[in-house]
């Protein structure tokens, strides 16, 4: 949203994309433009007219999803690891069925933002990023079963990704193995 904003309109930033597009083509480097699913205008509101037209004057070629979807908490701030999954199956399908262009799936081994926070402070739900859920009983275990689970998705033939993306595995401090 703030990239369109910066150009005015999703065609003017769309006009710059391909001219960055070009130039990259004319040195000989194909690229492939991507964003992620949740900041394009269209999406909160679930309005697939507005959300298509959007990436279509982007130009875009796909998708992504940085990492899973958290549930709503019912034991703040621990959200089960298999809930966190069956969550973010559901929300990516949702993501795939909104958008015309394809939709890259992933699988985060956990979350747990509560490093990032001040930790002299109380861990509010109402503070705001960082104060984020933390997954719990994201074992070797259960992350193969959101793999499984996401594969199943995959070769489905409902997903528009031939792949899906290890999200946040570089995110050690945030409940990542």
């Amino acid at each position: 949203v703030k990239f369109i904003k910066n150009f005015r309109s999703a065609e003017e930033a769309g006009r710059i994309l391909n001219d960055f597009r070009q130039r990259a083509a004319a040195k000989g480097y194909e690229l492939h433009l991507s964003s992620h699913c949740k900041n394009i205008p269209g999406y909160h509101s679930k309005d697939r007219k507005e959300y298509n037209d959007t990436l279509a004057a982007l130009g875009l070629d796909g998708l992504f999803i940085y990492g899973g979807y958290m549930p709503k908490c019912e034991d703040w701030p621990k959200v089960e690891y298999s809930e966190y999954t069956d969550y973010s199956i559901e929300v990516m399908k949702s993501d795939t069925e909104l958008s015309d262009i394809p939709v890259s799936t992933a699988v985060s081994t956990g979350w747990d933002s509560s490093p990032r926070t001040v930790q002299s402070e109380i861990y509010e739900e109402s503070a705001g990023w960082p104060y984020c859920p933390v997954t719990v009983n994201n074992t070797p275990e259960a992350v193969e079963v959101f793999f499984k689970k996401m594969k199943e998705y995959i070769d489905s033939g409902k997903s528009t990704a031939r792949y899906l993306t290890l999200a946040t595995w570089n995110e050690w401090t945030e409940g990542n193995f």
